[in-house]
């Protein structure tokens, strides 16, 4: 024991038990050193600075060389609640390399790794990249996984997108996956669980389709009728439309394929229905093509194409280029026969049109000299009233007409109102010439430019009293 003051009143400044315990301002040690009061560890790791220190009035514990010395490592600082740390927080662990805060514990709980003041459980940060966690909080950020580096980050279930898994590279969002599984890649909005936009490629394999026999059932062979349908498809080349492409910029500029609502009226199973947005539009029953059952009804065609050449001797290559030869003459025998029906069919409607002329000129001089010398005494010149004074209506002449036609008439002097309407066949009224202010014979030109080709009805109306109606046709 090692005391100070005067004997025996001595107090126990320094007390080796033969344990082995040693007390300092202890006389019972309980541990190897057990120390009861401030400690301070000067030059403690053989240099200027300070190996292990407490203050208490400062609530501040220090172990290892002091800040600021970037010659002796590392050290490690612990804060009490009334010594502030950089951040403004009470309380909190430093550790420190090379004179430098590296990993910082605050008060609340926040592990820093070159972070001065961490605001998640756990934020790390490079110098040129980010990589933080955030658990739910009032913040916009909350519930968050984040990975950035100066190119792009990774961003995980945060309150501003929703629990989604976004990959970001250069400024925009590459890969999706929604809270549904659905996988986009170069789209915001899988609609599938796979949606790509743009072109893929594979270097080793393609697409694998469960086909095992011994998870089927129901099987039964496709009927016939596949050759039918595969010829009604119309293969098309087109581009897409300036507001699909601006936002969808990765499509193709040139395109071969099928127009979707084609399809559906051959294989309507091949086509799904979904609510597509692009740009500001938004189209609610968009179109798009599943075309994975159109091999097997291809193949189908084939059989039943292979079936029809059998029926007609058609088993190797040369015997088929032969059919084909034929079918080609064939096609052009009959293209000929064709034409030469044409020409002597021209031919025949000249010879008809000119006999038709010619009977409609005889038809109206045989008119003309009938109706000019129609009265009683047949020395009428067209002027004079006929003995038989009754209103007569004539067949229009020429007809059928062309350009123009004349319909003759003849009015009794006692006439008060007159009129010749012209309908159609369903009786709706086209044109009335008025008559009532000419008496005796008088005839009415009609155009053939103001009506349409046809058949129309003419009639008389004299003092309110239909006297007769007769057809004329226009070609």
């Amino acid at each position: 024991m090692v005391g100070n003051g005067a004997f025996p009143a001595t107090s126990d400044a320094l007390v080796i038990l033969k344990n082995g315990n040693t007390g300092i301002g202890t006389s019972t040690p309980t541990e190897k050193l057990e120390v009861k009061g401030k400690t301070l560890f000067t030059n403690g790791f053989g240099s200027d600075n300070a190996g292990l220190t407490y203050k208490g009035t400062t609530d501040y514990m220090f172990i290892g060389p002091n800040t600021g010395s970037a010659a002796n490592g590392g050290s490690i600082a612990l804060y009490g609640s009334s010594n502030a740390v950089s951040n403004g927080s009470p309380g909190g662990i430093d550790l420190n390399v090379s004179g430098g805060q590296t990993v910082r514990v605050t008060s609340a709980g926040n592990v820093g790794v070159n972070v001065s003041a961490p605001t998640a459980k756990l934020h790390v940060r490079g110098q040129d990249n980010t990589v933080f966690f955030r658990g739910t909080n009032s913040s916009a950020n909350a519930d968050e996984f984040f990975v950035r580096d100066n190119l792009g980050h990774i961003e995980m279930g945060n309150e501003r997108v929703g629990n989604t898994f976004r990959i970001f590279n250069s400024g925009a969002e590459r890969v999706r996956i929604n809270e549904n599984g659905n996988v986009g890649i170069g789209t915001t909005d899988p609609t599938h669980i796979l949606r790509i936009n743009g072109q893929g490629r594979s270097t080793a394999s393609a697409w694998a389709t469960t086909s095992d026999a011994r998870v089927k059932q129901n099987v039964e062979t496709l009927a016939d009728g596949s050759l039918s349908k595969v010829l009604k498809l119309r293969p098309v080349t087109y581009n897409w439309k300036d507001e699909y492409h601006e936002a969808n910029p990765v499509l193709k500029e040139n395109n071969t394929g099928f127009i979707s609502q084609e399809l559906e009226s051959v294989f309507p199973d091949m086509v799904q229905q979904i609510e597509e947005k692009f740009g500001t539009q938004t189209i609610s029953d968009f179109r798009l093509l599943n075309l994975s059952d159109l091999p097997v009804h291809l193949v189908k065609a084939i059989q039943e194409l292979k079936i029809e050449l059998d029926a007609k001797g058609v088993s190797n290559t040369d015997s088929l280029e032969a059919l084909v030869a034929a079918q080609q003459a064939e096609n052009a025998a009959q293209q000929a026969e064709i034409a030469a029906l044409n020409a002597k069919n021209t031919l025949m409607e000249r010879q008809m049109a000119e006999i038709l002329s010619r009977l409609n000129a005889f038809d109206t001089d045989l008119q003309s000299c009938c109706f000019d010398h129609s009265d009683a005494t047949g020395t009428s010149n067209g002027n004079q009233q006929s003995t038989i004074d009754n209103p007569r209506l004539e067949q229009n002449i020429p007809n059928p007409f062309h350009e123009n036609t004349t319909i003759k008439y003849y009015l009794p002097n006692d006439t008060r109102t007159a009129s010749i309407t012209i309908t159609d066949l369903s009786g709706v009224q086209l044109k009335t010439f008025d008559l009532g202010g000419s008496k005796g014979f008088g005839q009415v030109l009609i155009s053939g430019g103001a009506f349409a080709a046809g058949t129309y009805i003419y009639t008389l109306t004299v003092d309110g009293k239909v006297v007769d109606s007769k057809r004329m046709v226009l070609l």
